[in-house]
């Protein structure tokens, strides 16, 4: 199972993921991936070139450790003592937060609601120097990138959103997080989708690999497990470098729903789904807590079932009550909890869609899997101990995104 660790609330690394505990969807999550990793050289705006990039992070760590370190020199009068302490607790300070000199931009394409608000989402996280929005709808990337940038004062954080048009402003992207496609409409299956969104992911991906030939890639088009398959064909890259975004936000639903019918606080619900993204997804029973317990110490099966078949349509749910669009502050969120968890080098081990290579007793797909993220992508994919039924339920799905993917063979794209 997958439980987030915070040093405040386990007294550990916070870049440490468990094997005990489901997803959590909670505020040991958030801990993670809210707390500032670093900050930018006030004034210094767009800081494509690397030589700049390595300047704005040795001015950031002056900046970081002088007044700490004024305050406790300049004070003559204290002790010696007192004063070493005081420096020894700046240069403490100073080389302990995790900057990371090697990530420092992450593009966003797209500036829909859920390229947008992801975009928002990781710029107050604070933990790189630019986020890139780009879309082709002329003004808006440029917009929202404005609006975004002057909530900075007073969210108090310092990346840079930059709104654009074009492509080559993405150049030297750490990670590329794929928003761009049409949403669905009511009535709308994800596979209708397919032939329209797989001609704009394809050509998205061209455009990053061609500015950003290293860049991670984290897809969140739909249909998903087709879109990722499509996006690791067409860059080229190792299959540990691209990967898509759907267990988080189909376990947050899960222990959403949970919560909402056992009347358990929300942040006592451990909850997992695995599988593909859509109706052939997974959710891992076994794996669920309620304050602790069982599912089944709160909930019959059937109640249990009705909440997991719910869980299954929960995109489709809010597609139908907005009549337009589709979902997108949830979808956000676990996007950009993936990007923290690849550009802090978190290790953090959480469902996403990866490759599988023999893991389940399954081969050659990408499948909604337990597996830890990394400055590298997926750095592993972790075989839980699952029920046989469980494990039979991700093996269909499996074949199930297999033959998706054979029909995403047969286009002309």
């Amino acid at each position: 199972m997958v439980r987030f660790q915070t040093a405040s609330s386990k007294g550990g690394d916070p870049r440490r993921a468990t094997t005990s505990g489901s997803f959590r969807s909670m505020s040991t999550t958030s801990a993670v991936v809210l707390e500032p990793a670093g900050v930018v050289a006030a004034g210094v705006t767009k800081p494509h070139a690397a030589s700049n990039r390595a300047e704005i992070n040795q001015t950031d760590k002056r900046e970081r450790c002088t007044v700490p370190l004024i305050a406790g020199l300049a004070v003559n009068s204290f002790p010696r003592r007192l004063r070493a302490c005081l420096t020894a607790l700046a240069l403490r300070y100073w080389t302990d937060q995790p900057r990371s000199v090697r990530m420092s931009k992450v593009t966003v394409v797209g500036a829909g609601k859920y390229g947008s608000t992801t975009a928002q989402r990781l710029a107050a996280m604070d933990i790189v120097d630019e986020v890139v929005m780009t879309d082709i709808v002329e003004g808006l990337p440029q917009g929202l990138a404005l609006d975004m940038n002057q909530s900075r004062p007073v969210e108090k954080y310092r990346t840079l959103v930059i709104g654009t048009n074009d492509y080559a402003d993405t150049a030297g992207s750490d990670v590329v997080v794929i928003t761009a496609g049409l949403p669905r409409k009511p009535g709308m299956s994800r596979m209708d989708l397919l032939e329209v969104n797989a001609k704009i992911v394809k050509d998205v991906t061209e455009q990053i690999i061609k500015y950003s030939p290293e860049a991670i890639l984290v897809v969140v088009t739909n249909p998903l497990d087709q879109m990722t398959t499509l996006a690791a064909e067409v860059s080229g890259l190792s299959h540990d470098k691209v990967l898509g975004q759907a267990g988080i936000l189909d376990s947050s639903r899960l222990a959403h729903f949970l919560s909402e019918a056992t009347g358990v606080d929300i942040l006592e619900i451990d909850a997992l789904t695995l599988g593909s993204h859509g109706p052939t997804m997974v959710p891992v029973p076994s794996q669920c807590t309620v304050a602790g317990k069982p599912l089944t110490d709160y909930l019959s099966d059937d109640e249990i079932q009705a909440i997991l078949e719910r869980t299954r349509g929960g995109g489709g749910e809010i597609v139908a009550l907005l009549k337009t669009g589709s979902a997108y502050y949830a979808p956000s969120s676990a996007a950009a909890r993936m990007v923290a968890a690849i550009i802090k080098d978190e290790k953090a081990m959480m469902p996403v869609c990866a490759w599988v290579a023999g893991e389940y007793g399954i081969n050659d797909v990408y499948l909604g899997v337990p597996a830890k993220l990394g400055k590298n992508g997926v750095e592993e994919v972790v075989v839980m101990d699952l029920t046989a039924d469980e494990i039979a339920a991700l093996a269909e799905a499996a074949t199930s995104v297999k033959e998706k993917v054979d029909e995403l063979h047969q286009l002309e794209l």
